[in-house]
């Protein structure tokens, strides 16, 4: 039983971190190149509207966000 534990630890190992790191960096690129850096251009408007919400006083629940 210990050697199974050991074989699937070092597997685990070889193929989670080098392998997840790469997978979600290019992820992240691929993403960011498609959507033509929009969270980087619209990041000041982001905080804008953030600071209007806060201004607001106004209470947004979960439930009742999804209903426009």
């Amino acid at each position: 039983m210990l050697d199974i534990v050991t074989i699937l630890t070092q597997i685990d190992d070889i193929m989670y971190y080098p392998i997840l790191i790469i997978v979600m960096a290019m992820a992240g690129l691929y993403f960011t190149f498609k959507t033509k850096g929009v969270q980087i251009r619209l990041f000041g408007e982001s905080v804008r509207q953030y600071s209007i919400f806060l201004a607001s006083n106004v209470s947004v629940y979960c439930f009742k966000s999804w209903n426009r």
